[in-house]
């Protein structure tokens, strides 16, 4: 184990104190850091904690994750939020990701949200994707609007190559 790889890993483990949301708590996995720096909207903590490239799938790749996520959270700056709250939820269709358990990131003041699945074994990240079909364990009226993010890179298309012609 390299030492960096040692620095993280302690770090991780550190009572980190807020006067604001989200509360005080230990971060003792990947997963339980890389929510709290959801909810407090920094990507590049996140960038750093995210070391393995596979966490990405093959429709996405690590510079676009963060330039959708970043933002993302631009959106919910300029709406007057400052943190973000979680509900604890799961993807609800069966021809997806059904049951994969995830988090809706909900704006402090916009109520604006985006639906995250994380994927993990033990609290080491496997997988990020968004879910359009998330459904949270209690039932919340939000007055914001669902950002739905997508993390799912496009090729770039060059028009001169396509047949227009039917």
């Amino acid at each position: 184990m390299e030492e960096s790889d040692t620095v993280k890993k302690q770090w991780i483990q550190l009572e980190l104190p807020l006067r604001h949301y989200p509360p005080k708590k230990v971060l003792k996995t990947q997963l339980d850091a890389v929510v709290f720096f959801m909810q407090t909207m920094d990507v590049p903590m996140m960038d750093q904690l995210i070391d393995d490239d596979s966490v990405f799938s093959e429709i996405s790749n690590r510079k676009y994750f963060f330039e959708v996520l970043q933002s993302a959270f631009d959106r919910f700056r300029k709406a007057g939020d400052s943190y973000l709250k979680t509900q604890e939820g799961f993807c609800n269709t069966l021809s997806c990701n059904y049951l994969k358990k995830g988090f809706r990131f909900v704006g402090n003041l916009s109520e604006m949200w985006m639906d995250i699945i994380f994927e993990h074994q033990q609290g080491v990240l496997t997988e990020i994707y968004s879910c359009h079909f998330f459904t949270t364990h209690t039932e919340v009226n939000l007055k914001g609007k669902n950002l739905e993010v997508s993390f799912v890179k496009l090729p770039d298309i060059d028009e001169d190559e396509i047949d227009w012609e039917i």
